[in-house]
């Protein structure tokens, strides 16, 4: 699903201390996501139209 969605150019960001703890901070990520920051989550839900968070 996840890398459907990259397929399509959605911008998929992780939450960093969610990631961190669920102890994903260190292996590797699905090609095309990345580990955001809460700066990049606030300018994100500033310009979207939409918001999907779960």
């Amino acid at each position: 699903m996840v890398e459907q969605l990259v397929a399509q150019g959605v911008d998929i960001r992780l939450c960093r201390t969610c990631a961190l703890a669920r102890g994903l901070g260190e292996l590797p990520l699905i090609p095309g996501t990345a580990i955001g920051t809460l700066v990049e989550l606030a300018e994100a839900t500033v310009l979207a139209d939409k918001v999907v968070t779960f």
